[in-house]
């Protein structure tokens, strides 16, 4: 019956191995395997690298007693380590010693004997009975720190397109998927999250990947702590710059569309179709107002000035960011933010001032009393 129900699991043995020394560990007594527990036995995950070092250290610790410079001398067979820690098997066991001595936490002594360090004793001091430091970190579920997760009504701190910035969010929704090969692990987290100030939505998508986890120095206690980065994404994106309020009330529908796209362009770090599209928004502007005209480009910005549509300051201002757009189609050239801002912040006063602006004079001209005669 064992063997051929570990065999139908992955990992399974390694599982079964970590499930019964937990309970023992726990104070129960060793638990029978049989048919009736050993399914439930086997669904019990292993825990995650956080969690796996804070059982390592807790383990040492336990073996040194009262004796904190002292060593302990490693199982002869590191399989044997395996179940206590929570990892597969002795090539495993031998990748967490190496994390846990380059995060700070164990020295090796001479031959197979390890100790810990004061950064070790304080993480093994500091765990809960029972609970890895690990698990005080990260969450018995395993990943980064949960408290800006997706507990289905809380309040978590996330971006806000309509709001700006980072503002409290309460989740509506959520779906968590954890994942793993044997070797590595990761997870996936998507959010429906409302905003608590004007109410807009959002999706927000969180990933992890264990490889991706480090020992950093805590800039308030000087602790050394596990830190789990995740990736973080949002639909809609997160805004990059802020449209002008007055977008909308642009006469051209291709503008608008144009303008739009560019936007979005900046918001997804593309910034060859970003400074493109300038360039395509300023060759729009002009043929509004001056239709086509020859000697292309140059051309055009020679008719605005002549009809006095922009001064000649202007118009050298703007053939250096068309040779921008140029240069990103044609050479390849990737502009930095700060030049598609400097462009963009020109072009937005261009299309204000072309479109914009006189129907505000007329409204205004129209809405104020005329001077009694």
């Amino acid at each position: 019956m064992l063997p051929g129900r570990l065999q139908k699991v992955k990992n399974g043995a390694a599982r079964l191995s970590h499930a019964l020394r937990s309970r023992q560990t726990d104070g129960q007594d060793w638990a029978s395997v049989d048919s009736v527990n050993i399914d439930g036995l086997l669904e019990t995950a292993l825990p995650n690298i956080a969690t796996q070092l804070g059982n390592l250290v807790r383990w040492t610790a336990a073996n040194l007693g009262d004796n904190p410079l002292g060593t302990v001398a490693l199982p002869p067979r590191l399989d044997d380590l395996a179940g206590i820690v929570g990892t597969v098997d002795e090539a495993h066991v031998k990748l967490l010693l190496r994390h846990a001595r380059d995060g700070g936490l164990i020295d090796f002594a001479h031959g197979n004997e390890v100790r810990l360090t004061p950064a070790g004793w304080d993480m093994a001091q500091s765990s809960e009975p029972g609970k890895s430091e690990g698990d005080a970190m990260e969450g018995a579920s395993g990943g980064p720190d949960e408290s800006q997760s997706g507990r289905i009504g809380s309040i978590v701190t996330a971006n806000c397109n309509e709001c700006g910035g980072d503002r409290k969010s309460f989740v509506r929704g959520s779906h968590k998927v954890l994942e793993d090969d044997g070797d590595f692990s990761w997870g996936t987290t998507m959010e429906i999250l409302e905003c608590c100030g004007c109410g807009e939505l959002s999706a927000r998508r969180r990933f992890w990947f264990s490889e991706w986890e480090d020992v950093v120095e805590n800039p308030t206690t000087g602790r050394l702590e596990l830190h789990m980065p995740e990736e973080v994404d949002y639909l809609p994106a997160r805004r990059v710059r802020a449209r002008p309020e007055w977008v909308n009330r642009l006469p051209d529908k291709n503008l608008r569309q144009v303008m739009e796209e560019v936007y979005v362009a900046l918001d997804h770090d593309l910034a060859v179709l970003a400074a493109t599209g300038a360039r395509t928004l300023l060759d729009r502007a002009m043929w509004l107002r001056i239709k086509d005209q020859q000697g292309g480009f140059r051309g055009k910005l020679d008719a605005m000035v002549a009809e006095g549509h922009m001064g000649e300051d202007e118009r050298e201002k703007f053939l250096v960011m068309a040779d921008l757009g140029s240069a990103a189609v044609h050479r390849g050239h990737v502009p930095d933010p700060s030049a598609l801002n400097g462009v963009l912040t020109a072009v937005e006063a261009l299309l204000y001032r072309l479109f914009v602006e006189p129907r505000e004079v007329q409204a205004i001209k129209a809405s104020t009393p005329r001077r009694r005669p």
